[in-house]
């Protein structure tokens, strides 16, 4: 095969990347550096990846547009390009196999004169199994057999340790794919043998998630998370409002966010108890999505602890005011608020209602029906309508920004989602179904909560029900 290695582990980071089409999909072609006559060679490599794409497997398409693009000579004539792949898989087909426990002993145990390609098997000091290619009848200057050995024994090596979980996985998969002492004809078997002396090539898999490049479709979201990254971090105030500059009166509201409504209606919740009966690890194991329920009622004593455990007060800091929660928030700010559309809950009448987390009361924000827009806001009316409840988080942004600024929004998304796990383990240690929801209409339901939709808005819906039995 050929020797030269345009690509290697070093080059990870900084390589130039052309595309071809191959099974409807952009397979990336890494390049090393210009090359002249790289065009025609990425057709070559195309046009002979379609006419066999049958037998290729897709996990197996960028390793082998690579590996034939800088491991196949240069050729003028796309017939002679096809020989020389032919000739070389022919080789792949017709390996010797032999093992050693370490790789100082190779030569003396290996008998290399019968053998043009050779396999050579290595498990080193620390058990790692090397696969190294090497050719009998190849000419290398000023390089004896051992240093063309151990030569690509640290290039591969350097390579397999730099693999990302994906191609981990890939690789992983050719050595079970290999088979010792076989010597079918299958394109797997070759490419499994290739991957195995040529892993450098399974670069880049872990970036083909989906076959087509997203920069019109997701403009915003890259514009903002590249302006909201920490360009650097010497002290607090790179990132964040300066202790010195928080007066001791707003150091006092952290941990206190939560909304007023003094004109409003209150409902004072039962104290939460411990009725729940399972473990943390059986709630954990239990957990599923669910998203089929059946009109009945919920205790109240059961939604007041979903509510407690999930974002109440559960302790204080000692010897400070200081009150504490059992869900993380970015500098104890907590800007997510818990409203709760109420369907089916003993004791309580329909209506829009709101957590709050410092008196473990409900406050009435209104009496609005979700179930009767539920058709226009979302895709998932059933759900909405057949829920028990439906939790409905809103942020505000103020009461995070003021002292995270444009990186806030990140810290409170974050925060929706610790609160939403919450609430999922303990609605599943209830025997509750829940599902989590983000198909909604913002202007809609930010109606429904009375938010302005620019200070507070509407984040993240949560269905909570009594599981339907199928």
């Amino acid at each position: 095969m050929n020797s030269k290695v345009k690509i290697k582990p070093s080059y990870r980071n900084n390589r130039l990347k052309e595309y071809i089409r191959v099974k409807n999909r952009r397979i990336p072609i890494y390049k090393a550096g210009e090359d002249e006559d790289g065009n025609v060679k990425l057709q070559y490599v195309e046009r002979f990846l379609r006419y066999y794409e049958e037998y290729i497997r897709n996990e197996d398409l960028v390793f082998l547009s690579n590996y034939l693009y800088h491991e196949i000579s240069d050729c003028l004539e796309y017939n002679q390009f096809e020989r020389e792949i032919r000739k070389q898989f022919s080789l792949c087909n017709n390996i010797q196999i032999y093992y050693f426990q370490n790789i100082e002993d190779w030569n003396e145990k290996g008998n290399f004169v019968n053998e043009k390609t050779t396999i050579l098997q290595i498990d080193n000091k620390e058990k790692e199994r090397i696969y190294i290619l090497f050719e009998e009848n190849k000419t290398y200057v000023g390089l004896s057999k051992e240093k063309i050995v151990l030569q690509s024994y640290e290039r591969n090596r350097k390579a397999v340790g730099e693999f990302s979980l994906k191609e981990r996985e890939c690789y992983e998969c050719a050595e079970r794919t290999f088979k010792f002492g076989e010597k079918e004809k299958e394109l797997s078997k070759v490419i499994s043998t290739l991957m195995l002396c040529f892993p450098m090539y399974l670069y880049g898999i872990q970036k083909e998630v989906v076959q087509k490049d997203l920069w019109k479709e997701t403009f915003i979201s890259r514009v903002y998370h590249e302006n909201s990254k920490l360009r650097i971090f010497h002290q607090q105030g790179d990132f964040m409002k300066p202790s010195d500059e928080i007066n001791d009166e707003i150091k006092k509201f952290t941990a206190k966010g939560r909304k007023l409504f003094p004109q409003h209606e209150r409902i004072k919740l039962p104290k939460a108890d411990k009725s729940s009966g399972y473990s943390i690890e059986e709630v954990v194991l239990n957990r599923r999505t669910r998203r089929k329920y059946c009109n009945e009622a919920v205790s109240k004593q059961k939604f007041s602890n979903i509510l407690y455990y999930s974002y109440g007060i559960t302790g204080r800091l000692d010897k400070t005011d200081l009150m504490l929660r059992a869900v993380p928030s970015g500098g104890g700010l907590y800007p997510v608020d818990i409203y709760i559309s109420v369907n089916y809950v003993e004791g309580l009448e329909k209506g829009i209602y709101y957590y709050d987390p410092l008196e473990h009361e409900l406050v009435l924000v209104n009496k609005k029906d979700l179930s009767q827009i539920s058709k226009e806001i979302s895709g998932y009316a059933e759900m909405l309508d057949t829920a028990a409840f439906t939790f409905l988080l809103g942020a505000n942004f103020w009461r995070n920004q003021w002292k995270y600024y444009e990186r806030g929004y990140r810290v409170i998304l974050l925060d929706c989602g610790h609160v939403a796990q919450n609430l999922h383990m303990m609605a599943t240690a209830y025997n509750l179904g829940s599902c989590c929801l983000m198909g909604f209409i913002d202007d809609e339901i930010n109606k429904l909560l009375e938010l302005d939709g620019i200070v507070e808005n509407a984040m993240y819906l949560i269905t909570v029900g009594v599981n339907r039995k199928e």
